[in-house]
């Protein structure tokens, strides 16, 4: 420990005179300065230290964790930028090396200035500081090979801004990271060389306003008088950069290449500062920018489009989303744009632009002229005018028309780059009232015929003249009233299992399709059971359900070379729902009836893609009012009756928004009506047995009008989905009464769209089976 200022924990002299060692070697030492001007070790003329273990730590105001400085060659008191210390042999190169150890210090870490420096860190840690790793100054000249290390700091070096002006002898620094290091860049950097070799260089979030560039960093690498370098070399490096994810000139942390070369493999992480997104129509967003001559390899891909392998790329994948759209990474600005100002600089943006109609040569035969060629009819390009700016407190916007793009897109026009959470995430609302409405069924999906007066009784005394108990007697009407009345408040429960396999295209951007099953249970009691009003018969009750949708998710994304949309699968979602209603059953006279039910769902679930996963949590509300008139048509069947139905019914559904790991989610809610007409024809058989069966079969068109849904991303992008559509729905059914207890029923339909636009479809196979108890 070095109590006075001025001192110096180690003080290696390359001369070897006045008692100072030139080659100091420390093995597990602690070494601690607490002076002001007193760094850790100081080396001068070629002196060399080497730390294995232990710790250095400076507390005094202006100490340097190692100093690298010309002294004199008598004893001297160390201030460290005193003019009046002459120096000693610059030309000496200076040699630390540090393995397994420590450094914390008050001011900069290394500070090397007048001499030449080498500086080697294997498995140690150099993140206590004032901001500065590393500062080369007044000629000073750095090597700095730092291997499996955690590192933080600023690295400064004294360079002109132009590398092609050589203005008198300036300093250098040329630093590696190999091994896994982990450079912490805590304020802007300069330095001559840099090579990320299997390391990790991460910019610092921005402290100040992060919609200004001035609060972002940049890395620069410049060649100079000095030394030509100015180059960066990845050696599958990584670099994390913050970014503002906006329209074109948002700011960015920024890797400037100045007057040299950027090579080799770099993956960068794209971290958003908050950025909500917006259209880029021009370059886009600037993240490496080569100026001064300086150059970067092209990209495999002739649209400049990075992909693994290229000198720089996305460590994010393709999933670097802001608002609704996915950025990508260029190299130089769009083709179509005609701007070859900036070919060497690396821009994201979230637009592409299609490859232009390639017209191959036409050779005239040898006798005849040339044929005259038409001119070249390019289609209308994709609407992609950009959203007015969003200022904070205004309503989100819609960014992207309901219905799909053309197929193919034409030549050489932009369109918006999309990730797959737009069809993934765009199915989870119509997905989830299709739920709700299959937990909530038809009366006959619920309970078959069961709901009819108890008339049946096993074994009765004297036959009813309504029952077709022999050939020929047909009923003319729904049975009557019970022959033996039951108290008004008996119980009668009954419970059921649905299924229905999935097959949906909904109408939006990304043409999202769902393909999977949906299935539950429902079970219910009658609390009244009876004649309420004369004439007639009611039950009321209540019941619970539980359902599930699970489902594949294919639609549309914009493939890894940014030239086209694909169709491939997105994603996957599975929403459960729990749900409580009520209801009330009123049978008339002549068999007519009207149904009332009110039904409340919560939902749980998910949606997935391969980089983002959505919690779908949400409630629902429905309420139904249906309704039947049966006529006896005895020619057509035993007891057979044709019954026109009616049913509407209103349901909202409200998802709660949620982060998905890329930004803020917002599913919204979907309020409106749905409507079903219906004409079922049903038999009624009694068997040798005394049980009564009651098949019958069914046609419905049901039509959803108000199911709209807008998917709100990061509080600014609508993304809308129209599941507007008309269904038929074919089948049929049965209901059997085993005895005075128990009843059996069960029902398989067949729907399927009809007249639906942009391709919509909603075709599955349901069915259902359930059983009735009464007392």
């Amino acid at each position: 420990t070095i109590n006075g200022s001025g001192g110096a924990g180690y003080f290696v002299n390359g001369i070897g005179v006045n008692s100072v060692s030139s080659n100091i070697s420390a093995t597990n030492t602690v070494a601690r300065t607490l002076g002001a001007n007193s760094p850790g070790g100081l080396l001068t003329n070629g002196g060399t230290l080497t730390i294995n273990g232990g710790s250095v730590t400076t507390i005094g105001a202006g100490s340097d964790g190692f100093l690298f400085m010309p002294v004199p060659s008598v004893p001297f008191t160390v201030q460290p930028g005193n003019p009046g210390v002459s120096p000693g042999d610059p030309t000496q190169p200076n040699t630390l090396t540090i393995n397994n150890a420590r450094v914390a210090s008050a001011a900069d870490a290394f500070h090397v200035t007048g001499v030449p420096a080498n500086i080697t860190v294997t498995g140690s840690t150099v993140t206590d500081n004032n901001g500065v790793l590393l500062s080369t100054q007044s000629s000073g000249a750095t090597d700095m090979m730092v291997s499996g290390s955690q590192l933080s700091g600023a690295i400064l070096t004294d360079m002109i801004s132009n590398p092609l002006q050589s203005q008198g002898t300036l300093s250098t620094a040329n630093v590696t990271l190999q091994g896994n290091t982990t450079w912490t860049m805590t304020g802007s950097s300069n330095l001559t060389t840099l090579t990320n070799n299997a390391s990790n260089i991460i910019f610092t979030p921005p402290t100040g306003d992060p919609t200004q560039l001035s609060s972002y960093k940049t890395l620069t690498v410049m060649m100079n008088s000095a030394d030509p370098g100015g180059n960066y070399t990845g050696v599958n490096g990584r670099m994390t950069l913050n970014t503002f994810l906006g329209a074109d000139s948002s700011p960015s942390d920024r890797l400037v290449i100045n007057g040299g070369t950027g090579t080799g493999t770099t993956a960068l992480t794209i971290e958003n500062t908050t950025g909500t997104g917006a259209l880029t129509v021009a370059n886009g967003i600037l993240v490496v920018q080569a100026i001064n001559g300086g150059a970067t390899t092209p990209t495999v891909a002739a649209n400049g489009a990075a992909a693994p392998g290229d000198a720089f790329s996305l460590a994010n994948g393709e999933e670097l989303r802001g608002g609704a759209f996915d950025y990508r990474l260029f190299r130089g600005g769009p083709v179509n744009s005609g701007d070859f100002s900036v070919p060497n600089s690396w821009f994201l943006r979230n637009v592409f632009v299609t490859p232009p109609i390639v017209i191959p040569p036409i050779v005239p035969p040898p006798v005849t002229p040339p044929p005259v060629i038409p001119p070249l009819v390019i289609p209308p390009p994709v609407e992609l005018v950009p959203p007015p700016p969003t200022i904070p407190g205004e309503p989100p916007v819609t960014v992207l028309p309901p219905t799909p793009p053309p197929d193919p897109l034409p030549p050489n026009v932009e369109a918006p780059i999309i990730g797959p959470e737009l069809a993934t995430y765009g199915v989870v609302q119509p997905l989830a009232r299709q739920l709700g409405l299959s937990i909530l069924g038809t009366l006959n999906d619920r309970v078959g015929d069961t709901y009819e007066p108890d008339v049946y009784p096993v074994q009765p005394p004297v036959a009813p003249a309504e029952l077709p108990t022999k050939k020929g007697a047909l009923p003319t009407k729904k049975p009557g009233p019970a022959l033996v009345p039951r108290p008004l408040f008996s119980p009668s429960v009954w419970g059921r299992f649905f299924g229905q396999t999935i097959d949906n295209r909904y109408s939006a951007f990304a043409d999202p399709r769902a393909r999977g099953n949906l299935g539950g249970f429902q079970g219910g009691i009658d609390l009244l059971r009876g004649p309420v009003i004369p004439g007639g018969f009611d039950r009321a009750g209540l019941y619970g359900a539980y359902g599930n949708v699970n489902s594949d998710v294919t639609g549309l994304i914009t493939n890894p070379a940014a030239t086209a949309y694909v169709l491939t699968h997105t994603g996957s979602m599975s929403l459960d729902a729990w749900s409580a209603g009520g209801y009330w059953t009123h049978v008339g006279p002549s068999g007519w009836y009207l149904d009332g039910v009110l039904q409340g769902t919560w939902y749980y679930g998910s949606a997935s893609t391969q980089d983002a996963r959505l919690n779908t949590d949400g409630t629902g509300f429905i309420a139904s009012l249906e309704g039947g008139v049966p006529f006896a048509l005895p020619q057509l069947g035993p007891g057979f009756v044709l019954e026109p139905q009616g049913q509407i019914l209103w349901q909202k559904v409200s998802f709660r928004q949620d982060y998905d790991g890329l930004g803020n989610v917002a599913l919204g809610d979907t309020t409106g009506p749905s409507g079903r007409m219906g004409l079922r024809g049903k038999w009624t058989i009694v068997t040798a047995n005394d049980q009564v069966w009651q098949p019958y079969l069914r046609a419905n068109l049901w039509r959803d009008w108000g199911a709209d849904a807008n998917t709100v991303y990061s509080g600014t992008n609508i993304v809308p989905l129209l599941s507007q559509i008309t269904l038929l729905e074919v089948g049929g059914g049965v209901t059997g009464r085993i005895n005075a207890n128990v009843s059996v029923f069960a029902n398989v339909d067949y729907e399927f769209a009809v007249g639906a636009a942009n391709g919509q479809k909603q075709n599955g196979v349901r069915g259902a089976f359930g059983a009735r108890y009464t007392w």
